[in-house]
């Protein structure tokens, strides 16, 4: 790991509580607990920006989805005309 540096953090006392019950749970130390949390993060991104990503994402792959559909939509009218076609030829028989 590279150098380390220590810092000062201030945390409402429950919070700090419930880091104390996560360490002990994990048998690791604050130092590396935190050390994970700002890694997790920073690679990870904040729900909001995750949440950006998804909603891009959907919208993305909406407008495929309308161009396929779309792209396939004639085909099917043009077998519903065929099949349409084919029994009045039958009934005609």
């Amino acid at each position: 790991m590279s150098r380390t540096k220590r810092i000062n953090i201030s945390l409402p006392e429950d919070m700090l509580k419930e880091i104390d019950a996560a360490v002990e749970n994990a048998k690791t130390g604050r130092s590396r607990f935190f050390r994970q949390a700002v890694r997790y993060y920073l690679t990870k991104g904040t729900v909001q920006d995750i949440r950006g990503q998804m909603a891009k994402g959907y919208g993305e792959m909406g407008a495929i989805n309308l161009d396929i559909a779309e792209s396939w939509l004639q085909a099917d009218n043009d077998q519903a005309e065929r099949s349409e076609l084919h029994l009045r030829e039958m009934e005609m028989e």
